[in-house]
């Protein structure tokens, strides 16, 4: 049975999905918890503004585009949508950046034992379908998964602004094949 999903609503569970997964695991690992030996961390699931003040130790990620594919087989349905995702990593020091993007490439390449994060995948849940007025709400089901693929990690160099100095950014595409 092909997925209910499809369009606009395919494209923004991977999106939330991707966030709430991201999010979760920086707050497994204690990355936005208030800390005495480093500024706190913020998560910012959206575009920064180009007047917008950009904070010391902000992640911000965003999916900036999807590449769709023709299809897979010929006479097929079978398609593969590649969502492009970049997660900026603006630290306050070269050792928080470092270990910061550090740890979100191995978060989005699975290699986090230590919260599960053990294979790179991102299990696609429909939050739209959350009741929310609950005291703790229950977590959807798991709809499909997307591949995480062709993940990097690079960092700025010959910072022409302040803020640019400890900008480390991480990239991976999403990849969604359905039929």
């Amino acid at each position: 049975m092909a997925d209910p999903l499809f369009g606009g609503l395919r494209d923004r569970v991977i999106e939330e999905s991707f966030h709430r997964m991201l999010e979760g695991a920086l707050a497994q690992l204690g990355w936005l918890t208030s800390r005495t030996d480093r500024m706190d961390v913020t998560y910012s699931p959206e575009p920064l503004g180009p007047d917008e003040p950009i904070v010391p130790n902000l992640v911000n990620a965003i999916i900036e585009g999807i590449d769709p594919d023709e299809e897979q087989e010929l006479g097929s349905t079978l398609s593969e949508d590649t969502h492009l995702a970049y997660v900026d990593v603006y630290a306050e020091s070269e050792a928080v950046g470092r270990q910061l993007a550090g740890d979100v490439r191995c978060i989005l390449e699975g290699k986090m034992p230590m919260i599960g994060r053990t294979w790179p995948v991102l299990v696609v849940r429909d939050w739209t379908t959350v009741d929310y007025t609950l005291a703790t709400p229950n977590e959807p089901d798991e709809l499909f998964q997307v591949a995480i693929e062709r993940v990097r990690q690079d960092k700025a160099h010959r910072a022409a602004a302040e803020w640019q100095k400890h900008l480390y950014s991480v990239s991976a595409e999403l990849i969604d094949d359905r039929d």
